[in-house]
């Protein structure tokens, strides 16, 4: 029963559903250590989930192996993301709101990350320039115009754990500007047709993503390819929330301690699933 999870298309869903779950948990677990300390202490305890995340990072790139890296590099890097990067801007939103008003229904520590928009530019060239580079997208617009980066590297050396750190910071921080223009007043707006057409595409895209990673025979590359693929759902999600079709109950723990005791159950669930799978001694499937 259990050997027909490891074949296609299940090895696909099931990391899909691992990686978008991790996000709504994420942000249920801080927000409950957060009600546990107190608001006076929500910053230590940011400052700590984060040491935590940078812990499991450390442990997983230090041993090298594809399992501990995939995981806990993704894992650890979700937690440092919501810990620091989430908790520094919201520790200015505060001051910022003393002195500056907003009719645009953006919460002004969110502004930060749109504005950090040219920082994210300046940045992709490392990664699209990477001739060592995996990521499918990449590689068509180097296919495409004919790009010749060189030839790639080996790839026996790579650190599973540092490579997906850096995808799943980079792909989260890219959506959530993305989101953030698409729904800001200022440019077109949540309700424009342009923003629902762009956020129609961006489902189907993510559906054609969706096919092919069913096609996929190794979880672990699986789950690396499923991060991109689960972060365009997840901001399809969340502009889905700002039209009004649904509560965020992730951000309410007290309110939903069922519901997301029953999210965090099929978290674990799943993801033992595709621990436990098999190794798989055919050559790995092409990964992002």
């Amino acid at each position: 029963m259990l050997k027909r999870l490891y074949r296609t298309p299940f090895v696909g869903l099931m990391a899909l559903a691992t990686v978008f779950i991790i996000v709504p948990l994420n942000h249920t677990i801080l927000i409950g250590l957060e009600n546990l300390a107190g608001k006076e202490n929500q910053y230590t305890v940011g400052i700590l989930f984060g040491l935590m995340g940078l812990a499991i990072i450390y442990y997983a790139a230090a041993r090298n192996t594809e399992a501990l890296g995939t995981w806990l590099g993704f894992i650890g890097a979700h937690m440092m993301f919501i810990g620091w990067i989430e908790f520094g801007i919201k520790f200015n939103a505060a001051d910022l709101q003393k002195v500056a008003g907003s009719d645009n229904h953006i919460p002004i520590q969110l502004l930060f990350y749109q504005g950090s928009v040219g920082l994210l530019l300046a940045v992709a060239p490392f990664f699209f320039f990477n001739k060592d580079s995996k990521c499918n997208f990449f590689r068509w617009f180097h296919r495409v115009f004919r790009m010749n980066l060189g030839k790639p590297n080996p790839a026996q050396g790579r650190n599973y754990c540092l490579i997906t750190m850096m995808e799943t910071v980079y792909v989260q921080w890219t959506f959530y500007v993305i989101s953030l223009f698409l729904v800001d007043a200022r440019f077109l707006g949540a309700t424009h047709p342009i923003t629902i057409a762009l956020v129609s595409l961006g489902g189907l895209w993510a559906f054609y993503l969706a096919i092919r990673l069913s096609r996929f025979t190794r979880v672990l590359a699986a789950v690396r390819y499923a991060i991109p693929v689960a972060t365009i759902y997840w901001t399809i999600t969340e502009i889905a929330s700002f039209w009004g079709f649904f509560e965020e109950i992730w951000l309410k723990p007290g309110d939903y301690a069922l519901e997301m005791a029953g999210v965090a159950l099929v978290f674990v669930a799943v993801g033992a699933a595709t621990l436990l799978s098999p190794v798989s001694t055919k050559a790995p499937d092409q990964t992002t």
